[in-house]
């Protein structure tokens, strides 16, 4: 959001104030921008779907998040910061960039430095994604 505030004196969004009135929000929002001609920005499913058989134009914001995350493949090596303990015994977990959880084996001795891993297995969840990797020797 506040890299999205930040554009917004670039032309790039404009930010309105709907007042609440008998409408509910979602239509709301729909009509605006249908009399606008302007895109929708959202992270919420309903509100997108509505939005495209409305006819407005839908940047999903979620979905946009995940077409910038790094794409991980099992046996790439990369250098991660081990910033703490994991679930299992002897397990240290780091993070991308993007927010990615990395949990990387037999390196709790390690929390606290930045060590090069070598992933092992990728994992989509409903939560997200989840990488698991070695130190590499």
């Amino acid at each position: 959001m506040k890299d999205i505030k930040a554009a917004v004196g670039k032309n790039n969004f404009k930010v309105v104030d709907l007042k609440a009135g008998t409408e509910p929000v979602d239509k709301s929002l729909i009509e605006f921008c249908r009399t606008n001609k302007c895109k929708l920005a959202t992270v919420d499913f309903n509100l997108n779907k509505v939005g495209q058989v409305a006819g407005v134009k839908i940047l999903n914001i979620n979905s946009l998040a995940n077409e910038i995350k790094t794409n991980l493949l099992p046996g790439e090596s990369l250098l991660v910061k081990l910033v703490q303990s994991g679930k299992e015994e002897n397990q240290a977990i780091g993070y991308l960039e993007d927010g990615t959880m990395i949990v990387i084996k037999n390196a709790s001795e390690y929390i606290g430095e930045s060590k090069e891993v070598t992933v092992e297995k990728v994992l989509q969840t409903s939560a997200g994604r989840m990488v698991f990797a070695i130190i590499n020797s």
